[in-house]
């Protein structure tokens, strides 16, 4: 009975085969034709390029969104917005051409850095960050916070007993300061206060909370667009070596907002605001990253009780932020230029509040 189902079987599955041969035949010589195309547009200009030269123009491409390279490839090939022009097909949700030429040559028409990639072979030898593209979008909040005006200062409960790290921070962008304070936006290559903040919200958990935690003091951004290439490094060292971590923050402050965005005054003292972002699968693969927007959601809805006025609220983002390796990874940008340390520093010490009496919620 077996081998006669098999004898039934497969002349379809021959005739399926010879179809799938036809395709990718189709596919190929339109693949082909269209990269001779592209390539005769696009060679001339790209030849003298070198890796110097790349460098020092990555910055540039990193401050563009994907929009904005998409409409610059599209109005100087016109090639490429036909190809990658799904209404062209007929197609809504799913582009064909687009599909087999991934699988034939490994570009994607919907990722315009790819696309340069594959055309300037040499920007593969410089790490380009699309994570560093969202530095140049005004921030989306998707949450905004809930503070209680009626809540009052608590007293935070802890009753965990570890002797391995839950908690732990890093600094991507190590090198970020607070004008208000340092008079400057970055201390290229050195420690910047940001650090001193991610240090206080590990010590303070430390030594008051008895909490292991571990702070990560490397510098990541000495070269900027390749400073998630550096920190995504340190995730993985801190992940593999630490197998009881339950929380993983990067600790950065936003760029240049006004002061009433980001100032409040918590029991007394003047706080830096604080923005929880998400990374998501819009750029790369992070198929769980709605996990670490539920912690991103338990996070804010704790600073709303304990400390109103102290979030900002979530957003979330189109980079991963090297948040792909865990569910339990966040991004906290701690005030802005326009801040003070001092604020930030303040803050960091509600933060550690609000993270230890989150720990004692999920244990």
């Amino acid at each position: 009975m077996r081998a006669h189902s098999l004898r039934r079987i497969s002349p379809l599955l021959k005739s399926m085969g010879i179809y799938l041969l036809i395709v990718v035949i189709l596919f190929a010589g339109l693949g082909s034709r269209f990269l001779s195309d592209t390539n005769a547009m696009v060679a001339p200009v790209f030849k003298n390029l070198n890796s110097d030269t790349v460098s020092k123009g990555l910055p540039l491409v990193n401050k563009l969104n994907s929009a904005t390279l998409k409409n610059l490839l599209f109005s100087n090939i016109p090639a490429l917005k036909e190809a990658s022009d799904d209404s062209n097909l007929h197609h809504t949700q799913w582009n064909p051409f687009s599909f087999f030429l991934f699988v034939l040559t490994g570009i994607k028409l919907d990722d315009p850095v790819n696309f340069l990639q594959a055309e300037v072979p040499v920007m593969n030898m410089v790490p380009i960050e699309q994570d560093n593209m969202d530095d140049a979008e005004p921030d989306s909040i998707t949450d905004p916070p809930h503070p209680n005006p009626q809540a009052e200062e608590q007293k935070i409960k802890n009753d965990i007993r570890a002797d391995s790290p839950l908690v732990a921070f890093y600094c991507t962008h190590s090198s970020e300061t607070y004008q208000l304070t340092e008079g400057i936006a970055h201390v290229k290559g050195k420690a910047g206060a940001v650090m001193e903040v991610a240090k206080s919200i590990a010590q303070k958990i430390q030594d008051k909370y008895k909490i292991p935690t571990i702070y990560s003091d490397k510098i990541h951004d000495t070269a900027f667009n390749k400073s998630y290439v550096e920190s995504q490094k340190t995730v993985k060292d801190l992940l593999a070596n630490n197998k009881s971590l339950r929380m993983l923050f990067d600790i950065h402050r936003d760029s240049s907002l006004p002061r009433e965005r980001t100032q409040v005054q918590i029991n007394g003292k003047s706080c830096a605001k604080v923005l929880i972002v998400v990374g998501t699968d819009a750029r790369a693969e992070h198929p769980r990253w709605r996990e670490n927007l539920a912690l991103a959601r338990k996070l804010a809805a704790k600073m709303d009780e304990l400390y109103p006025g102290l979030s900002r609220g979530i957003s979330v983002k189109k980079g991963r932020y090297n948040q792909q390796y865990s569910t339990s990874a966040l991004l906290l940008e701690i005030g802005s230029l326009n801040n003070t340390k001092e604020e930030a520093l303040n803050s960091a010490s509600l933060i550690a509040d609000v993270i230890v009496s989150l720990l004692n919620d999920e244990k």
